[in-house]
């Protein structure tokens, strides 16, 4: 980290992050073009924006009582190649009592779909989630801007409730760590046979295959994986069969959409369907399918977060 007249500075590939200043927004406001030589940089006619304009005012404000910035506040994009101002992000405020900073950004037009904004907001979140007291990275987007959805989830951000007009998202940082990745492990009484049905009929590719301690396999489709595991001894049952209740696995979907898209699939792959597609009294949209081993895997997708969560302060809890 770079500091500039006692300011720490972020630096990516093509970005320096600079905090704004109470002087720094003053003189913009006033049109003061000795706002960007105080700090080495291009004025462009493309900044700031309407949006932007519109909240500085705001921002003075709030910086009134920093001679120096402390980081959650608004940060400068600029672009090392020509030292010219290409957007603007940052947290709106402090943590709160809950540990949680919320996230706003914005790239001038000409600078979008080039990975500028993803790589000025990792930036920011990874300085974020450092800061001592911070728990929680939430943001929110429009229902019909795509492209800043799909950013926040690139980003890591989970999707936890939605209104009339916005989509909200949280980043955990618990820890400082986060966790990605969860692996079911089946047991198989023939791995490749096991194998063979999730990579020719449910479209999983075959990652690794080792004998020498255990007879076990991994499988990977997109973002989950399968370990596969040789039974010693024993008879494979499904948690249905065996415990009266449960799937043995349960598989998301990007979208709701995307259930009905890979419940199409399977059908072509002769793939045994347990559940025809439906919503559920706990408000997702599923289907089920049964494995070669006989186990039961649940496809589908939250529809309702207010039905699902309905009895659960989860929601609450993450903004």
């Amino acid at each position: 980290m770079m500091e500039l007249n006692q300011q720490q500075i972020l630096e990516t590939e093509r970005l320096l992050l600079v905090p704004m200043t109470f002087e720094f927004v003053s003189k913009i406001l006033e049109n003061d073009i000795s706002a960007y030589e105080d700090i080495d940089i291009e004025p462009t006619p493309e900044w700031p924006n309407m949006d932007t304009r519109e909240i500085l005012p705001i921002i003075k404000e709030k910086l009134s009582s920093q001679p120096i910035p402390d980081g959650f506040g608004p940060w400068l994009f600029i672009d090392k190649r020509d030292k010219c101002i290409i957007g603007d992000g940052g947290f709106k405020g402090s943590p709160n009592s809950k540990g949680e900073i919320d996230l706003g950004y914005g790239i001038i037009e000409s600078k979008r779909r080039q990975g500028y904004t993803f790589e000025a907001v990792t930036s920011l979140i990874k300085w974020g989630i450092s800061q001592e007291n911070v728990k929680v990275i939430t943001a929110d987007c429009l229902k019909d801007n795509t492209a800043s959805r799909n950013l926040l989830r690139k980003l890591g951000m989970a999707e936890i409730k939605q209104d009339d007009r916005l989509i909200y998202f949280a980043l955990n940082s618990y820890g400082k760590v986060k966790l990605t990745n969860l692996c079911p492990v089946f047991i198989s009484e023939n791995v490749k046979k096991t194998v063979d049905f999730y990579v020719e009929k449910l479209g999983f590719i075959f990652a690794a295959h080792y004998d020498i301690i255990d007879n076990f396999a991994t499988i990977y489709r997109d973002d989950i994986e399968f370990i596969i595991v040789q039974a010693k001894f024993g008879k494979i049952e499904s948690n249905t069969k065996r415990y009266g209740a449960g799937y043995d696995a349960y598989i998301n979907t990007d979208t709701v959409q995307g259930v009905d898209v890979v419940y199409e699939e399977f059908k072509t792959k002769d793939v045994k369907i347990v559940s025809e597609p439906k919503k559920t009294d706990y408000g997702s949209y599923e289907f089920v399918i049964e494995d070669i081993d006989g186990r039961l895997v649940g496809i589908g997708l939250i529809f309702s977060n207010e039905i699902y969560f309905e009895n659960s302060n989860y929601l609450e809890s993450k903004i």
